[in-house]
């Protein structure tokens, strides 16, 4: 009778111990699911974090372009290196990778907090023409002599003969001829281009906004006053005018005379709706944009500060241009600005 309650007290216990060991293993799994669970969630949200700060980067360095296409952070003078970081913070820091400079980049940013990074990029594009200091509907021609400050677009062919110069890099449709010493930088050939205007939108734009308007012809003298001077009809330009605002021509003009404009901020200088011809007894000086619907070419003197947009250029001796940067992102004759957002990818390499 002893040894059976011997026995049944013997049973009793292994089936509390192995009671007991269930609950602990179990407990354990538990508590090991619970660390992993949390773990799991603690390493989603640092991820996540981490990708916030390179979202947040990559926002804030296309809020910063949309004022300025040439933003840096330490305030230096980028242009025309687009390749330089553009901000850095404590948690993300943001690059330009160019792919077609000076228009087309990649923005890459990356995010970290104190345990993980992340990283996005996406594709841009400058869409203003006036980051280029000439731009032609078919074909430019950079002769002797003439010094182009900036970068040059054709959307056909681009062409530099000895001793002509660029500064910047080189966007033909087509095709470059002419020797890479004359081109300071990048050569770029077979692009597809698109024109970023027409005519008729310039017209409308512009031809109802004068302020005086009078007859072309054989002009020696241009009205004194400021603002917007239309002319009407081919004009032949034989004296010396200096103006503040900006000259439509409706028609062609010859410059066998001084002419110089200073157009406001986000204003043309000049808009002639035929072609544009600077005699070897002419010389023009400009401080702003300058569009032709025809051909642009100078046999004299022209000192430009800004751009010129034509169906054709042609650029001879006693040539210097530069880009006027501050009307990159101004709609000057309704010229497209800011920036095209283009493909966003994550975790870039």
């Amino acid at each position: 009778m002893i040894t059976n309650r011997k026995e049944a007290g013997g049973t009793l216990l292994i089936l509390i111990l192995v009671l007991f060991s269930a609950l602990i293993t179990t407990a354990l799994a538990v508590g090991a699911s619970s660390v992993m669970r949390y773990r799991h969630v603690k390493n989603e949200a640092e991820i996540w974090q981490a990708r916030l700060w390179a979202e947040s980067g990559l926002a804030d360095a296309f809020n910063n372009l949309s004022h300025d296409p040439f933003f840096r952070a330490d305030g230096s003078d980028s242009y025309p290196a687009l390749h330089r970081k553009l901000s850095e913070i404590e948690n993300y820091t943001v690059k330009i990778l160019p792919v077609i400079e000076p228009t087309d980049f990649i923005l890459r940013s990356i995010g970290n907090n104190e345990f993980k990074t992340s990283q996005v990029a996406q594709d841009a594009k400058l869409l203003s023409p006036f980051i280029f200091s000439l731009v032609a509907k078919e074909d430019i021609e950079i002769n002797q002599n003439a010094t182009v400050g900036g970068s040059v677009q054709a959307i056909e062919s681009v062409r530099v003969y000895d001793q002509g110069l660029v500064t910047g890099n080189v966007q033909a449709g087509k095709f470059y001829t002419g020797t890479s010493e004359s081109v300071s930088g990048i050569i770029y050939e077979r692009l597809g281009i698109a024109w970023p205007h027409s005519s008729d939108e310039i017209k409308k734009a512009y031809t109802s906004l004068a302020d005086n308007t009078i007859s072309g012809g054989y002009l020696k003298n241009l009205p004194s006053e400021d603002g917007t001077l239309r002319i009407l009809g081919s004009t032949d330009f034989r004296g010396t005018a200096e103006r503040s605002g900006t000259v439509i021509v409706q028609g062609s003009l010859r410059l066998n005379g001084f002419l110089e404009i200073e157009a406001p901020t986000g204003y043309a200088a000049l808009i002639v709706l035929g072609d544009l011809t600077v005699e070897e007894k002419g010389s023009l000086r400009v401080h702003g944009p300058i569009y032709v619907s025809g051909r642009f070419k100078n046999y004299g003197p022209c000192a430009i500060q800004g751009s010129v947009i034509a169906r054709r250029i042609s650029v001879g001796t006693n040539f210097q241009i530069r880009p006027l940067l501050e009307t990159v992102y101004k709609p000057v004759m309704g010229f497209p600005h800011g920036v095209q957002k283009g493909r966003y990818t994550e975790d870039a390499a």
